[in-house]
């Protein structure tokens, strides 16, 4: 699941890892915090702290990874955040191997996702949104406020789509590692 909401949100590292179940709403997820050294922190800039609308597809399969739940979205059976280099040694890696992809981190999800809404043409208000990018320093972009309207945005998750295929059969397993 964390690797398809990497994919599907362009979330930093840290920012997916803060992930609370509250933080889901049914359609999007709210960035308020991320987690670095194991420990929960402010996002890395103000404009980190947003929503980021998903694909009704990847919706209905967080639902299900969330379930009843209530805490951290991925931890570890203690409660505590799964750790970055455990998530990514343990778990992508292994992953990237084994598809015969070269290894490489967290970071590649991002860079997939901005360049997948820049293909689709996303409108950059919303992609910088999404993305927690700052605003650009033109002055269209002081007048351009799509990213307030929350259906619009929606209806672009919806009409963009997600850029690859979810898995079919989601057999969702807690990491093992700390």
């Amino acid at each position: 699941m964390a690797c398809v909401l990497f994919a599907a949100s362009g979330l930093r590292a840290g920012e997916l890892l803060g992930l609370e179940c509250h933080h889901f709403d049914g359609a999007s997820v709210k960035i308020e915090q991320s987690i670095w050294g194991g420990r929960v922190q402010s996002p890395k800039n103000q404009n980190a702290k947003r929503f980021v609308d998903l694909h009704p597809d990847v919706c209905a399969l967080l639902a299900q990874f969330i379930g009843d739940r209530t805490g951290l979205v991925f931890e570890i059976s203690s409660g505590r955040p799964v750790g970055q280099s455990n998530l990514l040694n343990q778990e992508l890696h292994p992953l990237l191997e084994t598809l015969g992809i070269p290894k490489q981190g967290f970071h590649c999800f991002r860079r997939f996702r901005n360049t997948y809404l820049r293909q689709r043409r996303v409108p950059d208000a919303i992609l910088k949104m999404w993305m927690g990018h700052s605003a650009a320093a033109d002055m269209s972009s002081h007048y351009d406020r799509s990213e307030l309207d929350v259906q619009y945005r929606r209806d672009v998750a919806l009409a963009i789509g997600i850029g690859f295929e979810l898995p079919k059969n989601a057999n969702f397993q807690t990491p093992k590692t700390g």
